[in-house]
């Protein structure tokens, strides 16, 4: 199949060999063993490429942004990941962290 599939079919093996369709396959599996409804489990990449990934696609729904508000309930390193993909403050309510760009620094 690994020969077949991916040493031929390369790139068009996401869509003739259905691999664009196995986070969702692989997901209802999971949800069975969780208890979870078919239809709500996805399996995918960890979530900080899952968060650089949605910051790009709205970034490049309205690239006028100015500011990304967070909060103190996400990790460090997804900040430090919204901080490197775009040229935006990082605002944090509920507490004193704000992150600059060095140009934007007074």
């Amino acid at each position: 199949m690994m020969r077949d599939e991916w040493g031929i079919m390369l790139i068009c093996g996401w869509n003739s060999a259905g691999w664009i369709n196995q986070p969702a396959l692989v997901g209802d599996r999971i949800g069975k063993l969780i208890g979870a409804p078919g239809g709500t489990v996805v399996v995918g990449d960890k979530l900080s490429i899952k968060v650089y990934q949605a910051l790009a696609s709205a970034l490049e729904i309205n690239a006028g942004r100015k500011v990304i508000l967070s909060d103190t309930g996400n990790f460090p390193s997804d900040l430090y990941i919204t901080e490197d993909s775009s040229n935006l403050s990082i605002k944090v309510t509920g507490s004193n962290y704000a992150s600059r760009k060095p140009s934007q620094t007074p």
